[in-house]
């Protein structure tokens, strides 16, 4: 799959490794956009633990949790 961005020497082709490269350099540009500029990574994780979503992310831990260990 050739995304053009990559370096495909030519050919249109891209290598397994290339194309592994090219997901996790999209994947990258996908997380990194959600990023709130001058936020450290700490503060970042610190508003995670503390948000909306944080009771909800517990429960749904507790439940995978139960499912494993059963």
């Amino acid at each position: 799959m050739d995304d053009g961005g990559g370096d495909d020497g030519g050919n249109g082709a891209e290598t397994a490794e290339q194309q592994q490269q090219s997901h996790r350099d999209r994947v990258k540009q996908h997380y990194n956009a959600h990023v709130k500029s001058g936020q450290t990574t700490a503060e970042a994780l610190r508003a995670r633990r503390q948000g909306a979503a944080a009771p909800l992310k517990a429960f749904h831990n507790d439940i995978k949790r139960r499912l494993i260990m059963r």
